[in-house]
C-alpha cells in the first residue's frame, strides 16, 4: 500500500487493531514502509515521482559542476525505452516546449519555484499546459540516443538560489533523485585539531 499513489484508484484496506500499542506499531511500520520504499518524496509542498513508470535505473549519475560554467553533469540520465512515456514529476505548468540545438526540450515550473527539464523528447504539451503528477507530458525521441549504451532520459532540476526565480538568474541545479528519496544530501561533518572527521 502506498500512500503516495500518483496514478489509478487509491487502495484501501480495512485493518482491525485490538490495542493503542498495536496501532502504534501499525503507523511505525507503515511510515518506515513509505520512507525506504516509496517511489515518491515530498519536498516543501510539492510531492515528486519519478519521470516515468517501472523501476528507476540511473544510467548517468548528477555530478554537481564545481562552478556555473564548469564541466559536470547537470542532472540524471534514466533508462528508458524509446518512445517511452515521459511523465511530469510534480505537478506544473510548461514553460518551454521546444528544440535546443538538434533535439526537443521540455521544461516544467513546478509550485515549489523549481524547474524540471527533460531531453531528448518528442510530441512535447505545449507551453501552459498544466499538470498533475504523473501526467504524460512528452515521449522518449527513438532517433536520438542520449546514452552511448542505449535509450536513456535526461532529467535535470534547477531550483531558485536567492529571491530571485527566474531561469536566467538565481537558479542552480541539484540531483532530482534528492527529491525522489532515493539519495541523501551530502552532510559535512566537524573536524578536530588533527583534521579528523
Amino acid at each position: 500500500m502506498s500512500l503516495c499513489a500518483p496514478r489509478g484508484k487509491p487502495e484501501f484496506r480495512t485493518i482491525y487493531l485490538r490495542s493503542g500499542w498495536q496501532w502504534l506499531a501499525y503507523c511505525l511500520c507503515a511510515l518506515l514502509g513509505v520512507i525506504v520504499s516509496s517511489p515518491c518524496a515530498e519536498a516543501g509542498n510539492t510531492v515528486w515521482q519519478a519521470p516515468l513508470a517501472g523501476q528507476v535505473t540511473v544510467v548517468k549519475a548528477f555530478e554537481k559542476p564545481a562552478a556555473k560554467w564548469s564541466a559536470g553533469h547537470r542532472g540524471v540520465d534514466l533508462a528508458l525505452e524509446a518512445d517511452g512515456k515521459v511523465l511530469a514529476p510534480a505537478a506544473g505548468t510548461v514553460v518551454f516546449s521546444g528544440t535546443v540545438v538538434d533535439r526537443q526540450v521540455i521544461t516544467l515550473e513546478h509550485p515549489d519555484g523549481r524547474r524540471s527539464s527533460f531531453e531528448p523528447i518528442t510530441d512535447p504539451l505545449p507551453v501552459g499546459a498544466t499538470v498533475a503528477a504523473g501526467d504524460p507530458i512528452a515521449r522518449l525521441d527513438p532517433l536520438i540516443q542520449h546514452c552511448p549504451e542505449g535509450h536513456c532520459l535526461h532529467w535535470g532540476v534547477r531550483e531558485p538560489t536567492s529571491t530571485q526565480s527566474t531561469a536566467a538568474h538565481g537558479m542552480g541545479y541539484i540531483n532530482p533523485l534528492l527529491l525522489l528519496g532515493l539519495e541523501e544530501p551530502s552532510i559535512l561533518l566537524p573536524i578536530g585539531s588533527d583534521f579528523a572527521a
